[in-house]
């Protein structure tokens, strides 16, 4: 029931979706298949000359800040850092990124809670898109905030 826990919940949410087919790039120009997109958690896989699709089309969770509410309870913030490698004529590129995060978002808020314990946070939720990426890339970023679950005390009583 901490970050960490929430953080992997996130991203087995995600791999649901992209199971499900619901979330892949479409074809590029001149291209027939859908990209298939791959998620992280907290770092890109080391960089190979084997394998370079690893660095291309995923979705990064990453952990960011954890903060206490008024209400003394832990509120963290969560990135999903999206980036795809698309290449069309009309460079519709963050048009694909919106309509990806918008899925991702839509499907975290219907679900509100994770696992039956972790809370969005609804009213904290951001997209930042990045502008200066190299031509046929795109990378974006949405930002959450989840409340995680009380953490039971034990008195000194529990431990007799």
């Amino acid at each position: 029931m901490t970050d960490l826990d929430l953080q992997k919940a996130i991203v087995a949410e995600l791999e649901r979706l992209i199971k499900k087919n619901s979330i892949k790039v479409p074809p590029a120009d001149g291209e027939t298949n859908w990209v298939p997109i791959n998620v992280y958690r907290q770092e890109k896989p080391w960089k190979s000359d084997e394998d370079p699709e690893d660095q291309e089309n995923y979705i990064l969770v990453m952990i960011d800040d954890e903060d206490q509410n008024d209400d003394g309870e832990w509120v963290v913030t969560i990135h999903c850092l999206f980036s795809i490698h698309f290449e069309d004529m009309e460079h519709q590129g963050n048009l694909v990124l919106a309509d990806i995060m918008n899925q991702v978002y839509q499907d975290l808020r219907k679900k509100t809670i994770l696992e039956g314990k972790y809370e969005l946070q609804t009213n904290g939720a951001h997209k930042r898109f990045n502008q200066e990426c190299y031509p046929n890339y795109y990378e974006s970023d949405l930002i959450t905030q989840w409340k995680l679950p009380e953490t039971l005390t034990e008195g000194v009583n529990d431990l007799v």
